[in-house]
C-alpha cells in the first residue's frame, strides 16, 4: 500500500498477509515450506501479522533479544531472542545485524550467498528511489540510528531490501555509503 508521509514523499507500507501470500508464490510453493519469520523490530506494522503467518506457516519467529518479547507481549506469540551477529543457517547463511536507534533492538538481516540486506527500518526509501534516516519522529535515538546505518557499510552486499521503500537491486552499498555520508 502506498501513501504520503510528513514529507509528502511516496512511502510503502510492510505487505499484508495476502500480499506475502502473492510475493510467496515466487520464492516458494507452500506457506509450510517457510523455515523462519525473522522480524526487524517491534512496531505494530511489522508486526500486527504474526499470529496469522505463524498459523499458515508453523514456522518459528525470530527477532533481537531485546525486542522479542516486546514482540511476545503485543502479539502474543512465541519469538526466539538472537543475539547480534547470530548466523541462521538458511540462504547461505543469514546474520543478525543490531542496528539500535530506531527501537532498542532494530535488526537488520545480512543474506551472505545473495549479497542482501534486508533492512527493516534501518534506513528508509520512497517508491521513487530517494534514501532517507529514519524520521526522527519515529527513533528513539536518532545518533544511535545513524550509527546503524554507518554499521550496513561493514557488511558486502549489492541489495538493499527495505519494510518502506522501493528495494535497491544492484549498487545498493554505494547508494546507503552516499546517504551515510549526507547524514552522518
Amino acid at each position: 500500500m502506498q501513501r504520503r508521509d510528513s514529507t509528502n514523499r511516496r512511502r510503502n507500507d510492510p505487505p499484508t498477509c495476502e500480499q506475502h501470500r502473492s510475493r510467496a508464490q515466487i520464492h516458494w510453493q507452500d506457506w509450510k515450506d517457510v523455515k523462519a519469520i525473522l522480524v526487524t523490530h517491534k512496531h505494530g506494522d511489522h508486526i500486527k501479522n504474526l499470529p496469522r503467518l505463524v498459523e499458515l506457516t508453523g514456522a518459528p519467529v525470530m527477532a533481537h533479544e531485546l525486542e522479542a518479547p516486546l514482540i511476545k507481549a503485543a502479539v502474543g506469540v512465541d519469538v526466539q531472542g538472537l543475539k547480534d551477529r547470530t548466523v541462521l543457517p538458511w540462504c547461505g547463511g543469514v546474520e543478525l545485524i543490531h542496528v539500535p536507534g530506531h527501537s532498542e533492538g532494530n535488526s537488520s538481516y545480512y543474506l551472505r550467498k545473495f549479497r542482501a540486506i534486508i533492512g527493516g527500518d534501518t534506513i528508509f526509501g520512497d517508491v521513487d528511489g530517494n534514501l532517507t534516516p529514519p524520521p526522527e519522529k519515529y527513533c528513539l535515538d536518532v545518533e544511535q540510528a545513524k550509527a546503524g546505518m554507518k554499521r550496513l557499510l561493514d557488511y558486502d552486499f549489492d541489495v538493499f531490501l527495505y519494510a518502506h521503500g522501493k528495494d535497491i537491486m544492484k549498487d545498493a552499498k554505494a547508494r546507503v555509503r552516499a546517504l551515510v555520508d549526507e547524514y552522518c
